[in-house]
Formats: structure tokens, C-alpha cells, sequence
């Protein structure tokens, strides 16, 4: 959400968190990067505590990440029907909604109501064991009516049972979606139509891969949104992710505004 603010994209929480003081914290720092906090619900008597995370950076910039999800798990009807009666151009959905028992109902309704007013709704296939443990769900949503799929090797191979992230691009293409493989230290795979862009790593000096994946579907979603070619799109996704592995956390850090101009300026030309 931060990345997509930052790039310059109007954008709108919808999540779960309680009225506590992460979630208060939480709440603040969103809207003072001018993302809506309307679809986020806050809770006083859940007991369960607004999710967190502690991230551990090893010397060689990978990261393990310590979850508790609290409110967030308990996501459902209250707060996706905002959603549902007014659907917006772009909805992302993260695949880990998937874990949460009302959720998959709510995003089926979401993936046929997009498809029929034409409109588009991104799933981020968020990690392999996810992808492994609903398998069938993923597959309803990607018939339904999700329009773009965002994941790594590992989860496109999980999905589609082929391990070249090419072949897998290519049996994606075939159900009818397009999408963005990401590649590591490779760079990233997008596809769309019969069309196929592959483009190296951008990055130089990695400091932490905290939010490298985040940050890249922030980039290739505000390609979408601003209307960028495929290539243009995955080349904003890199310089997102380039940006915030060069430092500890995983917001950007850097004014990215003016790349997202010059690509705009360019693809008008």
C-alpha cells in the first residue's frame, strides 16, 4: 500500500486491526501517506490484538519473518462489503485472505462482480505452502474471474506444475490471466496476451530483501494503473524492488515519483 501511494496511486485499506495502539499507529501512518483508511475496520473487543511482524536481516540480506496476524486473520464480511457495493478499477488481493474461513466466498463474489463490469482484480499468490494448501480455491478464483496473477518461481511452479517459470507463464496465458513472475537475482517474467517480457535485475547493493516482492507488485500494479506498456509496467516493478532492498525495512524510502513520470511521458510519446 505504502508503494503504491508512493508511486503516485490512489489507494484504499481494507483489512482488519483492532483499537488498540498498533492499530491506532497503524491507522495514522497510512493516512498521513494519503491512503484511505476507510475499509479499515478497527475492533475494541476481539482480544485478539492488531497483527505484527518482527523481521530478523542476515549479513547475506535475507529475511525470516516472525507473524502474528491477530485481527487480521478474522477478516471477513463486515469489511469486504464496502468493497462489494462499490468496486474499484484495480483490487488486490492478497493470496494469505485464503487462510481466513470467510474470505474465499467474498473474493469468488468479488472475481465475478470485476469480471462483469469489467474491471480488474489482481491476486498475489503470497507464498508456495499457501499456494499448495489452496490449490483448488486459487484455481475457482483464476476461472472466475481474477484478471492478473503476481508471484515468485516457486509459487508459479507450485501452481502450475512446471518448474520453467516460461511454461508456467505460458499455462497461465492459457486460463485466460496475465501476470508477473518474479525471478530473484533473475529479474522478472510478465506475460499478457501472446506477449512475453523478461527483464534482469535491476538491483545493485542488497542490504535486506524485506519487501522486495511487495514492492515490485507495487511498481507493476501502478504500471497497469497508469495505463504502461508490459515492459514498462515489470521495469517499474524492478527500480521498486532495486529501491527498497537497498536499506534496511521494507518501505521505499526514495521519491519514486518522477520515474513513474518519465515512463508515463515516454509511453504517451
Amino acid at each position: 500500500m505504502v508503494g503504491l501511494a508512493k508511486l503516485g496511486v490512489p489507494s484504499e485499506l481494507v483489512a482488519r486491526a483492532e483499537d488498540d495502539i498498533f492499530g491506532l499507529v497503524f491507522d495514522s501512518e497510512l493516512r498521513s501517506l494519503g491512503i484511505s483508511t476507510r475499509g479499515l475496520v478497527p475492533h475494541g473487543d476481539l482480544g485478539s490484538g492488531t497483527g505484527r511482524c518482527l523481521v530478523l536481516v542476515s549479513e547475506d540480506a535475507q529475511r525470516t519473518m516472525l507473524t502474528y496476524l491477530g485481527a487480521s486473520a478474522e477478516i471477513g464480511n463486515q469489511e469486504m462489503k464496502g468493497l462489494l457495493d462499490s468496486i474499484p478499477a484495480i483490487s488486490y488481493v492478497e493470496g494469505y485472505l485464503l487462510d481466513c474461513p470467510a474470505m474465499f466466498d467474498n473474493l469468488m463474489a468479488l472475481a465475478v462482480s470485476a469480471l462483469e463490469m469489467e474491471k480488474k482484480v489482481i491476486l498475489s499468490l503470497s507464498d508456495p505452502n499457501l499456494v499448495e494448501r489452496h490449490h483448488s480455491k486459487i484455481m475457482r478464483l483464476l476461472r472466475s474471474g481474477v484478471s492478473t496473477v503476481i508471484g515468485n518461481q516457486d509459487e508459479a511452479t507450485r501452481l502450475s506444475g512446471i518448474y520453467d517459470p516460461r511454461e508456467s507463464a505460458k499455462w497461465l496465458a492459457d486460463l485466460g490471466v496475465d501476470g508477473s513472475i518474479t525471478l530473484g537475482p533473475q529479474g522478472a517474467l510478465s506475460f499478457e496476451d501472446d506477449e512475453v517480457v523478461e527483464i534482469p535485475s535491476l538491483a545493485e547493493a542488497v542490504v535486506d530483501t524485506t519487501g522486495a516482492g511487495d514492492q515490485y507488485a507495487a511498481g507493476f500494479i501502478a504500471g497497469k494503473y497508469f495505463g504502461l506498456e508490459l515492459e514498462a509496467s515489470t521495469r517499474l516493478g524492478l527500480l521498486c524492488a532495486k529501491e527498497v532492498v537497498s536499506h534496511f525495512g521494507a518501505r521505499p524510502e526514495t521519491d519514486l515519483g518522477p520515474i513513474v513520470r518519465e515512463l508515463v511521458d515516454i509511453h504517451l510519446r
